[in-house]
C-alpha cells in the first residue's frame, strides 16, 4: 500500500506515519484483520478509514483533494 500511494506524490502534498497497529490494543480492537489499512486525518482532526488490504485509489484521491 505504500508503494501504491507514491502515485499521488507528485499532485497533493502528504505525510505517511507507519503505525504497528498490533502495539496498540486500541488499534487492535478497531482494524484487528483490516490491516493493513490506510486512515486520513480529515480537516477536523477525525479520523476516516480510506481503504484495506489493497489502496483504493478513488478514495484516496478524493480525500486528498478535500
Amino acid at each position: 500500500m505504500l508503494l501504491a500511494l507514491q502515485q499521488f506524490q507528485g499532485q497533493f502534498a502528504f505525510t505517511v506515519d507507519v503505525v504497528d497497529v498490533d502495539a496498540d490494543e486500541a488499534l487492535v480492537h478497531e482494524y484487528d484483520e483490516l490491516v493493513p489499512v490506510l486512515v486520513g486525518l480529515g480537516p477536523d482532526g477525525e479520523a476516516r478509514r480510506l481503504c484495506h488490504y489493497f489502496l483504493d485509489p478513488q478514495a484516496v484521491s478524493a480525500f486528498l483533494a478535500e
